[in-house]
């Protein structure tokens, strides 16, 4: 298959023209009635394709043309709260994309980038403030637990559920759009999950939820080999482009299923490098 490297800033993008009339996207997004009314939308995703982030960057765009304000939270550990912030108010040059980027989370000294430190993740942060700049009202929050903060018996998802919870409390009235690995998206534990999902320790906050669904393609990820973990770009099934599908989100038929309330399509996906290597030396 042929390799898809994603090695600039190019999700800024699908046609995109990031005015206040813009376009969202090279199509739009299929959101049914159901969906769009609900203001806590939990996306979980495979980490490392360049088309979910996008896919979450359109989202908040056609929220945003409708008059609406958008919350994007990420997994991200919310010791970088601070450097997005920054971000988000900068002229978004590369000196300050380096700044966003020089954290461990991105940097990640023992090379174990997994997906959630991509070039595409670094766009969906830049089309936030891009939009910001253009009238809109965007922010993004890092979500994700400290790993040395945790207190004893504290699980990482409950304190991404609990940054959530305070996202949202902040204005009940904006829309809340969460990307995170399908793992903590999930309503439900599954037999291999040792602790709860993030999604199911949101209490009385209501939530709806969808799974990636996807065509095959590739992406950027962390595998055990020999008993080391490798990360790089894996092959997830062959991708015609005759066979993908439209964007859109819907409810799930299957009753059976208990872990998402639906799914998003993205169609072929592509593997989005690690942002620390756009400024390697």
């Amino acid at each position: 298959m042929k390799l898809f490297l994603v090695l600039a800033t190019t999700l800024l993008l699908s046609g995109c023209a990031h005015q206040a009339n813009e376009k969202c996207g090279t199509s739009p997004i299929e959101i049914p009635s159901a969906v769009a009314s609900k203001n806590v939308l939990v996306l979980g995703e495979v980490h490392g394709s360049a088309e979910a982030p996008a896919f979450i960057g359109d989202l908040a765009c056609q929220f945003l043309a409708r008059g609406e304000r958008v919350n994007i939270g990420l997994e991200i550990p919310n010791d970088g709260q601070m450097r997005i912030a920054l971000y988000l108010t900068s002229a978004g040059k590369d000196v300050d994309k380096r700044a966003l980027i020089a954290s461990p989370h991105w940097q990640r000294i023992n090379g174990l980038h997994d997906g959630r430190t991509s070039i595409a993740m670094l766009d969906l942060i830049e089309r936030a403030r891009m939009l910001n700049t253009n009238g809109h009202n965007v922010h993004v929050y890092a979500i994700d637990a400290v790993w040395n903060d945790l207190a004893p018996n504290e699980t990482r998802d409950q304190v991404m559920a609990k940054n959530v919870r305070n996202v949202v409390k902040n204005d009940l009235a904006r829309k809340t759009l969460i990307l995170v690995g399908n793992a903590h998206s999930r309503k439900s534990s599954a037999s291999w999950q040792e602790e709860a999902p993030m999604n199911s320790l949101f209490g009385e906050l209501k939530t709806v939820s969808f799974n990636v669904s996807y065509v095959g393609g590739e992406a950027w990820q962390c595998r055990p080999v020999s008993g080391a973990t490798k990360c790089g770009v894996s092959e997830l099934g062959s991708c015609r482009k005759s066979s993908a599908e439209p964007r859109k989100m819907y409810f799930s038929q299957d009753a059976a299923d208990e872990s998402h309330d639906g799914f998003f399509t993205l169609g072929c996906i592509t593997a989005s490098l690690p942002a620390a290597t756009l400024f390697a030396k």
